[in-house]
């Protein structure tokens, strides 16, 4: 088992939904799909149903005596969030701490190193080009969103800041 950090461990519910990518943004620790068993404060799937269902599926392996994580939701076409989908993820909203929509980034696609660039976003000072706001607007609703399940959870580790809510833009674009 990794040991006790301040960073939050981040699963997919499948391969190739985002899971890399969003842990690269918010520096936290990619666990690969989730398998059940160890903690994990954010599970991420993409906006289709299968996904979704592939999520459900992984919530239910989550310990009851664990806090259950938040649901990142990785659009896989911008605005792909159908109302199937809206009212397959309203099934899951009692079931997860709190249900984040990631905006596509189509620049992604064009990037030869686009998780050396999710590192840097989150980074005061960073210059985000406008295409990607929303993905940035996202990743800080997640940090608002994991920050107590980490502080409940686990002690920050020696030498380490530990993570902090930032302010989301207003209106919370990100959300379903």
């Amino acid at each position: 088992m990794a040991a006790e950090t301040d960073r939050p461990r981040i699963a997919g519910a499948a391969g190739g939904v985002g899971t890399t990518t969003i842990a690269s943004a918010l520096h936290g620790e990619d666990s690969r799909i989730y398998r059940g068993g160890a903690p994990v404060e954010i599970l991420v799937c993409r906006s289709t149903m299968h996904s979704i269902g592939n999520a459900q599926r992984a919530l239910a392996a989550v310990s009851h005596d664990q806090p259950p994580p938040v649901l990142a939701v990785v659009e896989d076409i911008p605005g792909s969030l159908s109302s199937h989908v809206k009212t397959r993820l309203r099934m899951t909203e009692g079931v997860v701490t709190a249900i984040v929509t990631v905006p596509f980034v189509a620049d992604w696609r064009s990037l030869d190193d686009p998780l050396t660039v999710a590192t840097e976003l989150l980074r005061p000072g960073t210059d985000i080009p406008r295409s990607w706001r929303g993905f940035v607007g996202a990743m800080r609703h997640l940090v608002d969103e994991v920050a107590p399940l980490l502080s409940a959870m686990r002690p920050p580790a020696p030498g380490r800041v530990p993570i902090h809510p930032t302010p989301v833009p207003a209106g919370r674009p990100d959300r379903y």
